[in-house]
């Protein structure tokens, strides 16, 4: 993976040189008054956007219209008469012979810049795109918070600028899961936001390291070693427990694992693996062939395999991961000779989070290290003295080169999970900054974390700041949170700002004076959570009801950070400041039921209402 930092260094030379150099400052303007000179000229072969099929021209024309009341006219390039000044969006004949050559660009990487009157926005194979937002957002000051909330200013008059910046994302890909699907939102509605954060994920097929459908994401042994084809045949491929036996789970979320011992397993894997590449490349064309394909544990089972062989091992080299890598390695080897281009990568999970003392990962593999919710606290930073153990892991890869793919885990809510459960008041956003930045100098590659929220349930307080803090620093972990956390707090709850702020403010401080880890599942109790602190929290959020309008999305925002403080007060009596339970109750339900009308799609809306009359009628006393 050392082809990237070359890229980069190439590319700021050539820029730097080339580029950059014609950008004297012009005087005048890109719009003002409501009037401007300007015409958006687009690529004729202008790249679409993978997350909604729109071109990032039209984007530009949508905002700049907005921002400044001006009518900014599109054209195709081949249909330009060249009579204004133009702002030339993608691979355009103009950008090539200013120097940008976009088929040269490394994939990601995007660039604007000044040519005398003229603005050049422009990027790699998926960035033309990231070229738009970053103008809009950097120089003009539009911001995209969720799926329902932006800011875009609106301008009497745009100054010409000597506009000149380039970049790419800090990390490959980045993927914050939060199950939107399962909040009953139109993926177009989310997709068309996770655009303008610079969302990617490795099973999208123009991402910059593609990962294979075809046997899956995670959790994969069963895929490549089949225990319904193989067991009765072959049980030696599959875990030995204590007692001697070979046995198998179900499925990937099962109780087994395989013999990564036996040689034959890895040369299973491998003709499985094969078989997988070559109907990839039969049936996709050749720009969406995979690049990553994962052969991971299965989940849910404390171990991988205790028969001798195995345990030799992994007492020899103090870890389980031992065993992954010396059946990963060969397979890596292997598939190189024929697919040099091909990566494999596998877990650091549960009884292989540990590297082997003395066994490297090959080059062409990628180590997947989750930072596990059972064991880290991730409402402080992995820096803290609370993931001391975790960071020794993290740092343990790194020292034996390993090339890291992170699996994070955040304060997750699922409708009917275990995480959430009691409900309780509680922000991750101090920690996500730090990480960011830890992970990044640590060389992660890749980043993706589980953020499940309950948005028609009992939603995680301040959870749509913790993705958009955390897309941003995914994109630029060199940004100062302080002001993007302002920024957000400012203008998402607009008139609200005040007392949200406060409340936010205290659940900082509160969160960061607990004297023990905070681990998310193993210890839900929150010692901050008294009745006093309870009675703070509904005061803040009172004053900022009375402050955001009534059918304003800003108090439909303030309404959503009500609901888990209620649903907390209703799961623990002994927490109540003194309110009327019924009163509460009626409360928590009108909440609950206007943001499901709000934001869930007809189809979906009695599904949950019918979750919330479920609960309702639990939290109800005789």
């Amino acid at each position: 993976m050392k082809h990237a930092s070359v890229i980069t260094v190439c590319l700021l030379t050539a820029f730097g040189q080339s580029l950059f150099a014609q950008s004297e400052p012009v005087s005048g303007f890109l719009a003002k008054d409501g009037k401007t000179l300007y015409t958006i000229v687009a690529a004729d072969n202008e790249p679409k956007t993978a997350a909604t099929g729109q071109v990032a021209s039209v984007e530009l024309k949508d905002h700049l219209e907005a921002i400044s009341g001006a009518a900014f006219p599109l054209v195709k390039e081949s249909e330009f008469d060249g009579k204004s000044p133009a702002l030339y969006v993608g691979p355009t004949k103009f950008a090539q012979a200013n120097g940008v050559k976009c088929g040269s660009l490394d994939q990601e990487s995007w660039l604007y810049k000044r040519v005398g009157a003229n603005l050049v926005l422009a990027g790699g194979k998926t960035a033309t795109i990231y070229a738009v937002c970053e103008f809009l957002e950097r120089e003009l000051g539009c911001r995209w918070f969720t799926f329902e909330s932006s800011w875009t200013p609106k301008l009497s008059e745009i100054p010409l600028k000597n506009w000149n910046r380039s970049g790419k994302p800090a990390f490959m890909l980045r993927h914050l899961y939060t199950s939107h699907r399962a909040w009953g939102l139109t993926d177009e509605r989310h997709q068309d936001y996770l655009k303008f954060v610079k969302r990617n994920r490795g099973n999208q097929m123009d991402s910059p390291l593609p990962v294979s459908r075809r046997p899956g994401t995670c959790h994969t042994f069963y895929q490549y070693v089949s225990w319904k084809k193989l067991f009765a045949d072959h049980p030696e491929y599959f875990s030995m427990n204590e007692k001697g036996e070979r046995f198998h789970g179900p499925n990937m979320h099962s109780k087994g694992q395989l013999c990564l011992s036996n040689p034959e397993v890895a040369e299973v894997m491998l003709a499985r693996l094969r078989e997988f590449i070559a109907k990839d490349r039969q049936e996709l064309p050749r720009e969406k062939w995979p690049i990553v394909y994962d052969i991971s544990q299965n989940d849910n089972f404390p171990y991988i395999c205790k028969c001798p062989n195995c345990t030799k091992i992994t007492e020899r080299e103090g870890s389980e991961s031992a065993l992954t890598l010396a059946c990963m390695n060969k397979v890596a080897r292997e598939i190189a000779k024929q697919y040099p281009e091909i990566i494999i990568q596998t877990f650091a999970y549960v009884s292989t989070e540990c590297a082997p003392k003395t066994i490297k990962p090959e080059p062409n593999l990628f180590i997947r290290w989750c930072d596990l919710y059972t064991r880290s606290d991730c409402y402080r930073p992995i820096t803290s003295p609370f993931n001391a153990s975790r960071k020794e892991q993290l740092d343990g890869w790194k020292a034996v080169g390993a090339n890291i793919v992170l699996w994070d885990y955040w304060n997750m809510g699922i409708l009917r999970g275990p995480y959430f459960k009691p409900p309780r008041l509680e922000t991750m956003v101090d920690a996500i900054a730090p990480d960011l930045r830890y992970f990044h100098k640590a060389g992660v590659i890749s980043y993706f974390a589980e953020a499940e929220t309950n948005l028609h349930v009992n939603p995680q307080n301040f959870q749509d700041l913790h993705v958009w803090l955390g897309y941003q620093l995914l994109n630029d972990p060199n940004q100062d949170e302080r002001s993007l956390i302002r920024d957000y707090m400012t203008r998402h709850y607009g008139p609200a700002s005040g007392p949200m702020i406060a409340f936010l403010t205290d659940l900082r401080q509160a969160v960061a004076s607990e004297v023990k880890a905070l681990t998310y599942i193993t210890n839900p109790r929150r010692e901050y959570q008294t009745p006093a602190f309870l009675g703070r929290v509904i005061g803040y959020l009172r004053k900022a009801q009375k402050l955001a309008p009534e059918g304003t999305p800003y108090r439909l925002r303030v309404n959503k950070e009500l609901i888990t403080p209620l649903a907390v007060i209703l799961y623990k009596p002994e927490l109540n400041p003194g309110m009327d339970r019924a009163e509460i109750l009626k409360q928590y339900e009108l909440l609950r039921k206007q943001q499901i009308e709000a934001y869930c799609r007809p189809a979906k809306q009695k599904e949950f209402k019918q979750l919330l009359a479920e609960d309702v009628k639990s939290l109800t006393r005789p």
